[in-house]
């Protein structure tokens, strides 16, 4: 028998093929084309027959990159079926590694804005919480940058002494910074001592030589600044004083806006006077809530309304005076009540109406002025006998027979 014949066919080399033969399509893997009567390259070797040694030829290059989507499976014995795929997608470039010597750079890191410094430190708000307890409005004016109450606050928690400071102390020092920065005190004509780390019972005072600001034990008692240079707002926090602010005198300055109805809390208060400023509004019916007070000055002003009839609740007041205010309205019969009343001015005003002939009930009054007013009708013989000093317009508004003066409406006053 003859020996099986071996194929003298050349055994497979690596075919590179032309790009003529591969499906470029669109959307698909590079594939070979099948060309007629080319028998695929699995059955170039016959089944069974030995494989020869493969004849050494050029390396096969390996592809560049990894197709993302697998290759498809050979299906059937007529060639590679064509499986559509989407475009293939490129491989991120790989994330850059580094040695643990090499240096890393990155962008600056910008550092968040915040506020002031003392808006975080501990101080600021332990301190926070304490005036707003004690506060008129619960510390809504502490939340206010810029506010005299917020600069007041903020300067008394940078105080290096802050923490050796008794509850008055604090207290004390909040309420002066805040009139401070409520007045324009940069500008004050004197501010010894102001704002330093001094005693505030040092600070300058307009009483000294008279009173001293503040008692042995170091409570603030008085507050005179008359005639600086204030100009401004009254802070309605000069009431956390309420258990020790005994005078307030401003008197002579520049002083504006409405009086603050907590000034009623200052149950100490025995002189109030800022007479010749500018302030407007009425005058607050808590006025007549002072059980100590004895002076009441608020003339010369800008105040309106009318005189509130609790006025006649003051049981201790000596003087008191509403003149050179447009107030309007009539006298209070209340007024009659004032037991211990001396010296009462409304003159230049424009009250109506009579005097009340309750006034004859003052026993120890010495002076009334009621000129330059619209007052009307007579000067009740209940008050003339008191043999007091009586100013009125007697010349036409009203019959007075027992007047100190008789004054002309623009014109002046003469002995009567």
């Amino acid at each position: 028998m003859l020996p099986p014949s071996i194929s003298t066919e050349q055994p497979p080399q690596s075919v590179t093929f032309p790009p003529s033969k591969l499906n470029t399509s669109p959307g698909q893997i590079p594939t070979v084309a099948n060309t007629p009567n080319t028998p695929p390259v699995s059955t170039l070797v016959p089944t069974g027959a030995p494989t020869p040694a493969p004849i050494p030829g050029p390396p096969t290059p390996w592809p560049t990159a990894i197709p993302a989507t697998p290759f498809p499976t050979v299906v059937g014995t007529t060639g590679v079926s064509p499986v559509p795929t989407p475009d293939p997608t490129p491989l991120p470039s790989p994330a850059p590694t580094f040695s643990p010597t090499d240096p890393i750079t990155s962008s600056p890191i910008t550092p968040a804005v915040t506020t002031s410094p003392t808006v975080l430190n501990l101080e600021f708000q332990q301190l926070k919480q304490f005036l707003s307890l004690l506060s008129h409005d619960q510390g809504a004016a502490l939340d206010i940058p810029g506010s005299p109450q917020f600069r007041a606050l903020e300067w008394l928690a940078n105080e290096v002494n802050l923490l050796t400071y008794t509850g008055l102390q604090k207290v004390q020092r909040f309420v002066l910074a805040t009139l401070y920065f409520s007045t324009t005190g940069e500008s004050w004509i004197r501010s010894d001592g102001w704002l330093t780390t001094a005693d505030e019972c040092t600070w300058y005072s307009g009483l000294t030589g008279r009173f001293t600001p503040c008692t042995a034990l170091g409570q603030f008692t008085n507050l005179d600044l008359e005639n600086n240079n204030l100009a401004g707002s009254l802070p309605p926090e000069l009431s956390l004083l309420k258990d020790t602010l005994q005078r307030v005198h401003l008197l002579d300055n520049d002083l504006f806006g409405t009086l603050p109805t907590e000034l009623g809390n200052l149950s100490s208060l025995s002189r109030f006077q800022v007479t010749r400023n500018r302030f407007s509004g009425t005058i607050p019916t808590e006025f007549g809530s002072f059980p100590s007070l004895i002076v009441l000055g608020l003339g010369r002003n800008s105040l309106s309304g009318t005189i509130p009839t609790e006025i006649g609740l003051l049981p201790s007041i000596s003087t008191l005076g509403f003149e050179r205010n447009p107030i309007s309205g009539t006298l209070p019969t209340e007024l009659g009540r004032l037991s211990v009343l001396r010296r009462f001015a409304v003159d230049f005003t424009r009250l109506t109406g009579t005097v009340p002939t309750e006034l004859g009930l003052l026993g120890q009054l010495e002076k009334v002025s009621f000129e330059e007013t619209s007052l009307v009708g007579t000067i009740p013989d209940q008050i003339c006998i008191l043999g007091i000093e009586i100013k009125a317009d007697c010349i036409a508004e009203i019959s007075c027979s027992c007047c100190f003066e008789c004054c002309f409406d623009g014109i002046g006053c003469i002995p009567a």
